[in-house]
């Protein structure tokens, strides 16, 4: 779990990076390659997660999203 946590950190950070680059497509193309590869990362502790607690995530995320379209969003 702590690892996900990490991994998190790290897409936050690639984050930042993208914004800061501006119109420099060089560091754009370096930020988004990078964040990719921590989604990637996310991914698969995710799954993992999913799969060592017997939860079956692509229904979850079904079940969540039909919930989430019913869903009244206030802020």
């Amino acid at each position: 779990m702590m690892l996900l946590v990490e991994e998190v950190g790290e897409v936050a950070k690639e984050v930042r990076r993208l914004v800061h680059a501006g119109d420099n497509q060089q560091k754009q193309q370096e930020a988004r390659l990078h964040l990719q590869e921590e989604l990637a990362d996310c991914l698969a502790y995710i799954a993992k997660l999913a799969n060592y607690t017997g939860i079956d995530l692509e229904q979850a995320y079904v079940d969540k999203m039909k919930y989430n379209m019913q869903r009244v969003w206030t802020e």
